[in-house]
């Protein structure tokens, strides 16, 4: 992989501490000038809260803009869960996806057809435990709008996620702030799911992160 597929990696992960990294080692005014713009990107298509607070300093000193910065301070909604994905490649990442009510059918779709079966089955079955569903579809969405550009979601790993999340809707009960779900459901199970430890990596890396379920 070549340094410029990497980076941008980086930005559409939302990996603002790899970003400020490549800030602080361009060197040259032009350098120094992309870098930002990166950085900038790489903070609008960041999760909320992970950031940490003492990265906070070392963003607006290196000049990033208030309207960048906003993204890592945005709400959280109490039903939102983080899930841990696994690149191609083998390298594990982590973003904050949310159960939203699709009334118009025009949400964007991101997900396979074995994975948006796997979210269908997993709202099912928490709507069964005590909820109503309510007309239109729901999609299992990025917090961050921009966290899948160009690419798609497979396998059912998403089905645990889409449940934490739909159950935490239906009854009001917020997600425990910091918790990562990646698993599968069969008859109303949980199952396992591959390539768990490129995705504990990817947990630990981030210090807003605190279980992994």
């Amino acid at each position: 992989m070549g340094k410029r597929e990497a980076m941008e990696r980086v930005v559409l992960r939302g990996d603002v501490g790899a970003a400020l990294e490549a800030f602080d080692g361009a060197v040259g005014f032009a350098a120094r000038r992309h870098a930002l713009d990166r950085l900038e990107r790489t903070l609008r298509h960041a999760d909320p809260g992970s950031v940490p607070v003492a990265m906070l300093d070392r963003l607006q000193s290196a000049g990033v803009g208030s309207d960048a910065l906003a993204f890592a301070n945005a709400e959280v909604p109490p039903h939102a869960v983080h899930v841990a994905f696994v690149e191609g490649g083998g390298e594990g990442f982590c973003r904050l996806m949310h159960l939203a009510h699709d009334l118009t059918g025009r949400e964007p779709d991101l997900l396979e057809s074995d994975a948006r079966l796997a979210v269908e089955d997993a709202v099912s079955l928490a709507a069964s435990h005590g909820g109503r569903l309510h007309e239109g579809g729901y999609r299992l969405l990025p917090y961050a709008p921009r966290a899948f550009e160009g690419a798609k979601v497979e396998g059912r790993s998403l089905a645990a996620a889409a449940f934490v999340s739909a159950a935490s809707r239906f009854s009001g009960r917020p997600v425990k702030r910091g918790t990562v779900v990646s698993g599968a459901l069969a008859a109303g199970a949980l199952t396992s799911v591959g390539e768990l430890p490129a995705k504990v990596r990817a947990a630990a890396r981030r210090s807003d992160l605190r279980r992994l379920v």
